[in-house]
């Protein structure tokens, strides 16, 4: 799928920056072929799955676990920390911490 050669592509970019870490290509490359979606089953209840509707780097049809507790951001791409976006999801992550969900 075309999503998965962009997904592959991103992972072997050299420049991979986090605020001030550094997060190196091998990082990457090194979980690709691992399908770790079977580790959220017995915490399903305790995951609030926030994503992006356009996330460029992670589309939501890459995901091979439907989590009971999500949040999908209008507009959000990987990077949620614009103030609208962060009003869309802070709020009921906040909800979902409280346990008001």
């Amino acid at each position: 799928m075309e999503w998965e050669k962009l997904f592959l592509s991103d992972c072997e970019r050299k420049d991979k920056m986090t605020k001030i870490n550094y997060i190196g290509a091998d990082h990457f490359l090194l979980g690709k072929d691992i399908d770790f979606s079977s580790k959220f089953n017995e915490l399903d209840d305790r995951v609030l799955h926030i994503h992006g509707e356009k996330d460029p780097a992670v589309p939501r049809e890459s995901l091979n676990f439907k989590f009971s507790n999500q949040i999908i951001v209008k507009g959000g791409d990987h990077q949620m920390e614009r103030p609208d976006l962060m009003e869309q999801w802070l709020p009921k992550a906040v909800d979902f911490l409280l346990g008001k969900r």
